[in-house]
């Protein structure tokens, strides 16, 4: 899961090692009893997808020690991925749910003085790379009513995201992010879908807005 970790077990914490919070699982952990009754830890009181993502930051950012180990503990089960509700990345409660996941991500961060630079590099790296990008690309699956919301909120969390970060991007996401900074919901939803094959066939899409053609760089996307 992790670069760097090559002891069987290796004492960190988020500030230390920030790429902690691309770890979100909480089946994956061990905690103490006493660190979720000092800190009063639960799940948030409602129904709500991605609930994990909120609850591993907050036990993430109080926990004084974490351990990694790596051992293998577990394994994956492959199966068809409609079965799980929270792969089905056309369900549009899923991507209102994940939005909203992640402001209470940020709004926890503010009421317990957060300000680490290398955790919110951490963070954001992690939401334009996949939690945002995951969903956006399936924007033409939503139906044509949520459209204008999904551009919406995503542009909302978008702003509390430095631009150098946006722009370390491959074009891809580069493309993707301004689609929806500006708004441009026909552009994304010819766009969005065509990851995959620009992965495979690095070439401008025929229908691109040439106001987009300054974002491609195939020579930087190949280097990262």
């Amino acid at each position: 899961s992790f670069e760097g970790i090559d002891e069987d077990v290796q004492f960190t914490n988020m500030k230390d090692y920030p790429s902690l919070v691309w770890d979100t699982a909480i089946w994956n952990k061990l905690y103490k009893k006493e660190f979720f009754d000092k800190h009063n830890l639960e799940f948030p009181n409602e129904f709500i997808y991605y609930e994990d993502l909120i609850f591993a930051f907050q036990a993430y950012s109080l926990a004084t020690s974490v351990y990694l180990s790596n051992e293998v503990f577990y394994y994956w089960r492959v199966r068809n991925r409609t079965v799980s509700i929270t792969h089905q990345e056309e369900n549009i409660k899923n991507y209102k749910d994940r939005l909203k996941i992640s402001r209470m991500i940020l709004d926890f961060a503010a009421d317990h003085g957060i300000t680490d630079k290398g955790i919110f590099d951490a963070l954001y790296m992690k939401w334009l790379n996949h939690d945002l990008k995951m969903f956006l690309k399936k924007i033409h699956l939503y139906s044509k009513e949520y459209h204008t919301e999904v551009v919406s909120d995503t542009n909302e969390i978008l702003k509390d995201i430095p631009d150098e970060l946006i722009n370390a991007q491959n074009s891809y996401r580069k493309i993707l992010y301004q689609m929806v900074k500006n708004n441009d919901i026909e552009g994304l939803l010819e766009f969005a879908r065509v990851e995959n094959s620009l992965m495979k066939n690095p070439v401008v899409p025929a229908n691109l807005s040439d106001k987009y053609l300054s974002l491609v760089d195939f020579d930087y996307d190949g280097s990262i």
